[in-house]
């Protein structure tokens, strides 16, 4: 089968090497198991598009055969199984023909409202995700993905400044699904705006909250996360220090954030307090390590960044998307 290059011999003779042979057998194993994994998905995906096309060269009007092509379409870009750019965005741009298809085909289908918002939120329209988001939640309040289009209203409203929408929804998800993490984050994200009365108290107490309801693997991550959003708090009391403190507390060393995620929210907190000069050298260190995000910061076009996009170091380092 040609597909195994896609285990390069490097990664063959690196395991050989390992002076352990039973870890290297069992990363090998895993090596062969990915692979397998990789393979299946996209046989699977194929399966599904072929058994689709079939559905509609029978009936060109069939809106569940339109739901299910563009949802195996943006699956199969979500997964990363086109690491060609230009199939990447020929898949995208397919699947959102096909899901905006369904839904005027039949625009009481969920399933295909929702997974078009989830689509939107992924390529930066806001406006439209919001607006998808809405429809599948009106068509099917009980739906199995609620919880994230509830979630996807809450952070569509944020990104479009509609800070009492985005409280509105993030309540609606915290009473639906208490034990949902992400509705607890919310609320802390919330806290952190004029909705709310500055109250660190509270703020505390749902980081204690989340810690409750968080695996015990996840644990360690979502506090520090949450601890930096707990800072904005802080700040909004008038306890600026405390809340740098905080923040600093907060930091963690790749054992426990390989991805630098909390960079990341770093980078966000400190654009909220007005501390350009620490965001940008942050940013600047993120992007060294994490070159890929460069695109994400250009188009999502983030309201937090406000004043940092008036700074020329911004402009050099995430450049201007054209």
């Amino acid at each position: 089968c040609k597909a195994v290059v896609m285990v390069r011999p490097v990664e063959f003779e690196e395991a050989g090497r390992d002076p352990d042979p039973e870890l290297g057998r069992e990363r090998l194993h895993r090596q062969h198991r990915r692979m397998r994994e990789h393979l299946r998905k996209i046989e699977v995906i194929a399966r599904g598009i072929a058994h689709a096309d079939r559905a509609l060269a029978l009936d060109s009007r069939n809106a569940e055969a339109f739901e299910v092509r563009g949802t195996l379409r943006y699956y199969k870009h979500l997964q990363g199984l086109a690491p060609d750019p230009n199939e990447a965005a020929e898949l995208i741009r397919t699947a959102e023909e096909d899901l905006r298809q369904a839904t005027t085909l039949d625009p009481g289908r969920a399933t295909a409202w929702s997974t078009l918002s989830l689509l939107l939120y992924r390529t930066y329209n806001r406006v439209e995700a919001n607006l998808a988001a809405q429809r599948a939640y009106a068509e099917d309040t009980y739906l199995s993905s609620a919880p994230d289009i509830l979630h996807l209203l809450y952070a569509t409203s944020w990104d479009l400044e509609q800070f009492v929408e985005a409280a509105k929804w993030c309540d609606v998800g915290r009473r639906r699904f208490p034990d949902a993490g992400k509705f607890i984050i919310c609320q802390l994200w919330i806290l952190a705006t004029d909705v709310r009365d500055p109250d660190p108290e509270r703020a505390w107490q749902l980081l204690g909250e989340l810690e409750r309801v968080m695996p015990e693997t996840q644990r360690e991550a979502a506090r520090r996360h949450a601890q930096m959003i707990v800072a904005l708090s802080i700040a909004r009391a008038g306890y600026a220090d405390s809340a740098r403190r905080v923040i600093e507390r907060s930091r963690a060393a790749r054992e426990i954030d390989p991805r630098g995620e909390l960079v990341g929210q770093e980078i966000v907190v400190r654009a909220m307090l007005g501390d350009r000069d620490e965001a940008l050298r942050l940013m600047r260190l993120y992007l060294t390590s994490h070159p890929e995000h460069r695109e994400g910061f250009t188009k999502a076009n983030r309201w937090e960044f406000r004043r940092l996009r008036e700074d020329p170091q911004y402009l050099a380092l995430v450049g201007t998307g054209d």
